[in-house]
């Protein structure tokens, strides 16, 4: 259901802008698209099967499911931080490689502003799945998929191409959030406690998924 739900979604936002934006915006959004992959990947992409293996390999042990999420999550932040200030201090130059025009940069602004919230997306999507939590996970999926699309229909029929940028990073941010609601409701866990000092056993097990899937963020992208 999610699945099916998430490339409904995808095919009829890709016919939207195929018929609003032409050819070239079409272009110019998947270039878009891409960008958001490779910061989406330091805004903890890389950890994702990470969190769901070792979520369920330690099921029964909440202390050390928290040590997961809580690794994963802070270092996520962490390369959401460096992501963002790098979209910041080089917004015009990559609006002017990426999509030719300079104008656009106030597009990867909103970007450098959703990279927090790709981090929480990712990292809780992976943990609602380590804990075969089916039906939170497939609720908070097809939520996301649903509020993200409606956003950028509406900011695609108002604002044409410029719409269809900023509806990825706006998207993905509600996306965020409706997993972080669904994550609470499930689990009702403090929110500190999901960020702060690193466990080193962690560390040490997402390293060689943040490995594998870094290589996949990087040279697919590419």
């Amino acid at each position: 259901m999610a699945t099916g739900t998430r490339l409904a979604s995808a095919l009829i936002l890709n016919k939207l802008l195929a018929v609003y934006v032409g050819p070239a915006g079409f272009g110019m959004i998947g270039q878009f698209h891409s960008l958001m992959s490779l910061i989406s990947a330091a805004a903890g992409g890389v950890f994702s099967s990470g969190v769901t293996k070792l979520t369920a390999q330690h099921a029964g042990a909440a202390e050390v499911q928290l040590a997961v999420w809580r690794t994963a999550l802070t270092l996520g932040l962490v390369g959401a931080g460096v992501g963002s200030l790098s979209l910041l201090l080089f917004g015009p130059f990559l609006a002017t490689q990426l999509l030719a025009d300079a104008t656009l940069s106030s597009a990867v602004f909103w970007l450098a502003a959703a990279t927090g919230f790709l981090a929480v997306n990712t990292v809780l999507l992976a943990a609602l799945s380590g804990l075969k939590k089916v039906e939170a996970f497939v609720a908070a999926s097809i939520a996301g998929s649903v509020v993200s699309a409606g956003v950028a229909t509406l900011l695609v029929l108002k604002f044409g191409v410029y719409g269809g940028l900023i509806a990825i990073p706006i998207g993905q941010a509600l996306c965020g959030v409706v997993t972080a609601l669904f994550f609470q409701k499930v689990l009702r866990c403090r929110w500190r406690d999901l960020v702060g000092r690193l466990n080193a056993q962690a560390s040490r097990g997402l390293g060689g998924f943040a490995v594998m899937a870094a290589t996949t963020a990087i040279v697919v992208p590419l």
